[in-house]
């Protein structure tokens, strides 16, 4: 509990290698259970690295661990790592290629979107008549 308020004081305190040094020694010494609270601050550390230091990436490798020390991570974290997810994959250029929508667009008249011949309806049987 005591190692946890530090962990928690380093991370009010925008320091978070601090968080993670004292994570890695927690995590590699057997006389410590590993625990959730563990685990959330040092990616809630990791997530205020630079950004030149990957800190999305840096948060999932140790999500990736708690799930192999068998550690459940709080909903809370893993919808704040989801949510860094979506706002890296949203800011990454789209280098080019664009995703197709096979709705009509807007410039499209209401008589091309709505057209549909007999032969785009498929026929329907009745089981009565089988």
């Amino acid at each position: 509990a005591v190692v946890y308020a530090v962990m928690s004081k380093f991370l009010d305190e925008k320091k978070p290698m601090e968080v993670r040094e004292l994570a890695k020694l927690v995590r590699e010494d057997w006389r410590f259970r590993l625990e959730p609270p563990l685990y959330s601050l040092a990616i809630q550390a990791m997530l205020q690295l630079p950004k030149e230091q990957e800190p999305l990436q840096a948060a999932m490798i140790l999500r990736e661990d708690a799930l192999q020390m068998g550690v459940r991570l709080p909903v809370k974290v893993q919808l704040q790592l989801l949510d860094e997810s979506l706002k890296a994959v949203n800011l990454e250029p789209s280098g080019g290629s664009e995703v197709q929508s096979d709705a009509p667009s807007e410039d499209a008249s209401a008589e091309d979107a709505t057209d549909a011949t007999a032969e785009d309806v498929p026929e329907e049987r009745s089981e009565a008549s089988t």
